[in-house]
């Protein structure tokens, strides 16, 4: 399976979008992304279980949870790995999730990193 994924690492739409909603205001954004934190050590966990112990119904519905949460940060290339992950769960396998489960941890610091140098500049 090719792991392939074109997603920029940062929707700058969406992270316009909410800047201009946050009015200036970096509270709202920093619990933004607080609560996201929070989504994203609950779903990774339950995404190596599932993985670990073959769920592909645990694994479409982690990763569909933090693709949405992802997307809503504007997190465009973690939200494609989770729509990766997604589909493979809702397939009814999880071969093939490890690789991708891989890349999302990998991806994770770099882009809350590229997240916050753009939403608090």
């Amino acid at each position: 399976m090719e792991h392939e994924i074109t997603a920029p690492v940062i929707d700058e739409g969406t992270v316009s979008q909410l800047k201009e909603l946050a009015d200036g205001d970096a509270e709202f954004l920093d619990d933004l992304c607080q609560s996201f934190v929070s989504e994203w050590t609950q779903r990774i966990d339950e995404l190596r279980t599932a993985v670990t112990e073959g769920q592909p119904d645990v694994l479409g519905k982690a990763a569909h949870r933090l693709k949405g949460g992802s997307a809503n940060l504007g997190l465009a290339r973690l939200s494609e790995i989770c729509l990766k992950l997604e589909l493979i769960g809702k397939g009814g396998i999880t071969d093939g999730a490890a690789g991708y489960l891989d890349m999302l941890t990998g991806e994770y610091d770099h882009s809350m990193e590229e997240w916050r140098s753009r939403a608090f500049q």
